[in-house]
């Protein structure tokens, strides 16, 4: 009888400590959202497939990206029922290939907004926006 009771006494701080996990996790992906990185495949095949989407193109090691990250979260957050996409070509050894093989466009300014509407750019922007036009991309 006293080993019931031993194992019944482990087995319920177990689930407590399953609980509380279960509950961190909940918490997490109720409070906090991310944008969502693309890699080059995704986001050609994303504009064969003539999506309409806003997608974000910098460089992880750059400055300004760095800093425009802080405008992508709020947005992201506040904003639950719009995705926005980002494109990190930290790892691209050549931008101004990828702009013009992408996006046909010769500036290489970091990071780009461009606003996809059926697989064709419909808008874009350069340099780090704020949270307002960042919206207006959306709206």
């Amino acid at each position: 009888m006293d080993k019931i009771k031993k194992l019944w006494k482990e087995l319920s701080i177990f689930c407590i400590v399953v609980v509380a996990f279960g509950g961190l996790f909940a918490y997490k992906n109720i409070m906090f959202a991310d944008y969502v990185t693309l890699s080059e495949s995704k986001l050609e095949q994303m504009m064969e497939e003539e999506d309409s989407f806003v997608v974000v193109v910098g460089s992880s090691i750059d400055s300004s990206t760095i800093s425009y990250t802080d405008a992508m979260d709020l947005f992201v957050n506040e904003n639950r029922s719009d995705t926005l996409y980002f494109v990190d070509l930290s790892s691209v050894s050549d931008a101004t290939t990828f702009f013009a093989e992408y996006f046909d466009t010769d500036s290489t300014t970091m990071p780009q907004t461009f606003k996809i509407t059926e697989g064709e750019i419909e808008s874009v922007r350069e340099g780090e926006l704020s949270y307002y036009r960042l919206c207006e991309f959306f709206y």
